[in-house]
């Protein structure tokens, strides 16, 4: 397949320098690239192509943005945007060089204007909030049951378990098993089998307690109110999609379930969908 950006302010300040009117301009570049991909014989399926300046294309993206906007997960608000004098369009990071317009050379100016911005990425700031809080509370809990048993350095073991434990099934384990080691190697001088196996026990039994309290109570509550959802809700989701797709449904079940939620918003009504059901 193949597609062209071809829709944007730069098209049509090149049609107003080549005296062309921003449609023909662009369509005459398009067909001159495609000429050229083609001497070129490279394997391109001509029949799966689409053009960003074509209304049967843009439409589509218009009518996503106003369904986005009118269910309120698009906001408006001003920011600091590279400006290019010459151009005058917006140019990302990676377009200014040297301080300087990539196309125009010219100096880009810090410039505040008026900006879109989709509130997907506040749900997806407030799951990766939702993670750190899971870990602190996580270090915590280890903190003090090493602390209990009297382990030293226990603060660095907690915090690295606390961190290990964010990784699905494997993550706890490999927790578990280095938190024994590490219990274990503080006191080789005045190592002591019998001692070890007990504390050992005692580590294990307080480790599954938290693993209980984190997978079943931690969980759920955090994400839910990560991603404004039911606790019950985001545990049903974390557990189907670890037994369909093991450790990597894991770790895509909330990020994806929350992709899901807003799109599911954004374009249907639940009361009409249910008051049509129903009447």
């Amino acid at each position: 397949p193949m597609g062209w950006d071809s829709f944007g302010l730069p098209a049509e300040n090149a049609s107003r320098t080549n005296n062309l009117h921003p449609k023909q301009w662009t369509l005459k570049n398009i067909d001159t690239m495609k000429n050229q991909l083609k001497m070129l014989g490279l394997s391109i399926d001509w029949e799966l192509e689409i053009s960003t300046c074509d209304p049967d294309y843009y439409k589509h993206q218009q009518e996503i943005f106003i369904d986005l906007y009118n269910n309120g997960f698009v906001s408006r608000k001003e920011t600091y945007v590279n400006w290019d004098p010459i151009e005058k369009t917006v140019l990302a990071n990676e377009q200014v060089i040297n301080g300087k317009g990539w196309r125009s050379n010219a100096v880009v100016e810090r410039k505040k204007l008026s900006q879109s911005f989709l509130k997907i990425e506040n749900l997806l700031t407030r799951y990766f909030s939702g993670v750190l809080i899971q870990i602190l509370i996580l270090f915590i809990f280890y903190f003090l049951l090493l602390l209990i048993l009297g382990v030293e350095n226990s603060l660095a073991i907690a915090f690295i378990c606390a961190v290990l434990n964010i990784i699905p099934y494997i993550g706890p384990l490999i927790s578990i098993v280095l938190m024994i080691i590490l219990a274990a190697t503080n006191n080789l001088d005045s190592f002591i089998f019998g001692e070890f196996l007990i504390n050992s026990v005692w580590l294990f039994s307080g480790f599954i307690i938290i693993q209980l309290m984190d997978n079943f109570l931690l969980q759920p509550y955090i994400f839910s109110s990560s991603i404004k959802s039911h606790p019950l809700e985001v545990f049903v989701v974390i557990i189907f999609s670890g037994l369909l797709f093991g450790i990597f449904g894991l770790i895509i079940a909330i990020p994806l379930y929350t992709t899901f939620k807003v799109i599911y918003n954004s374009f249907f009504d639940t009361r009409k969908i249910l008051s049509y059901l129903f009447k």
